[in-house]
């Protein structure tokens, strides 16, 4: 006689335990209860094999979210990485423009000032000039005397004569006071 574990009866277990105390051993299975217990175990390996099956399936289908998360977090990560990269360069590009442009005013402001202070060493320059010409002019006048009046030059006067009624033609004589 089979155990039945389903089987919740007092009387059963009883029998079961009867047997066993008085062989010390379980009685023997007929071959009906031997065919039913194949076909208990195989029922049960079958969905023993099942079972394993579907945590198989389930397994691989938590595997394939986790690398698709861990595939979608690193796509993430790539981003951000790339977005800070891209802000980072702006920022780089940003600052080398705005150094190029101070170091353009400085030059420039440089050349005005060059340009400034050529302009005001010209003009002193040319106020010194002026001033020395001045004080040259000045000297001259004081040490040498000042030159002679230039004579004037004699002026020609022609004066006519009127002509007389001879018939002669006379030419006037030219008077020049030298």
């Amino acid at each position: 006689m089979a155990f039945d574990y389903e089987a919740e009866t007092e009387i059963d277990v009883l029998s079961v335990a009867d047997a066993i105390r008085s062989d010390y051993r379980l009685a023997p299975l007929t071959d009906e209860q031997k065919v039913q217990r194949r076909i208990e175990i195989e029922a049960w390996r079958e969905e023993q094999a099942f079972l394993a099956e579907e945590r198989c399936i389930e397994r691989e289908c938590q595997q394939a979210e986790a690398e698709a998360a861990a595939r979608h977090e690193q796509a993430l990560a790539l981003a951000e990485q790339n977005r800070k990269a891209r802000l980072e360069r702006q920022e780089a590009i940003s600052r080398q423009t705005r150094e190029r442009e101070i170091t353009d005013l400085r030059l420039q402001s440089i050349r005005h000032q060059a340009w400034q202070r050529d302009v005001e060493i010209a003009a002193r320059n040319a106020i010194a000039y002026r001033q020395r010409e001045t004080l040259m002019s000045e000297l001259d006048a004081l040490v040498s005397p000042p030159p002679p009046q230039p004579s004037p030059e004699p002026e020609v006067i022609n004066v006519e004569q009127p002509a007389e009624e001879t018939g002669r033609l006379d030419y006037p004589t030219l008077h020049r006071w030298f």
